[in-house]
C-alpha cells in the first residue's frame, strides 16, 4: 500500500490489516495493533494471524467465506489480545490481487461494545 494511503488508514478509529491469505501479517494500522494489545506494529507483524484467534474452526470458515467470495462482512469472532485476554471483534475483509498478481486481504476490525 503507498505510503499516503496507509497514513489516512492511521486517523481512523478501526484497525486495518493487510495479510497473505495464509495469514502472515504485512501491515497494520495504529489502533489495530493497540486494541489487540500490542505496544508496537513490529510485535503485531512479527506475530501469526493465527494465535490471534480463539477458534481455529471459526478462522477457517472465515477464510473458506473470504476465498469463496472474495470477501467477508461483519463477521463476529472472538479474538486473543496479547496479554491472553478475550475480546469480540466484527471482521469485514475483501480479497484482492497486487499489481504483481499476488493476492492480499485487506481486513477492517472494529472491537464490539
Amino acid at each position: 500500500m503507498q505510503k499516503e494511503q496507509f497514513k489516512l488508514l492511521e486517523l481512523l478509529p478501526i484497525g486495518v490489516t493487510i495479510s497473505t491469505p495464509e495469514g502472515k501479517i504485512l501491515d497494520v494500522n495504529s489502533t489495530g495493533y493497540k486494541m489487540s494489545g500490542f505496544e508496537t506494529k513490529e510485535a503485531f507483524i512479527e506475530s501469526s494471524e493465527i494465535v490471534h484467534w480463539l477458534d481455529s474452526a471459526k478462522r477457517k470458515e472465515f477464510l473458506e467465506l473470504v476465498q469463496k467470495k472474495g470477501l467477508a462482512r461483519n463477521f463476529e469472532v472472538q479474538v486473543k489480545r496479547e496479554d491472553n485476554s478475550v475480546a469480540w471483534v466484527s471482521i469485514s475483509a475483501k480479497l484482492q490481487k497486487t499489481k504483481t498478481g499476488e493476492a492480499r486481504r485487506s481486513s477492517i476490525i472494529k472491537l464490539r461494545a
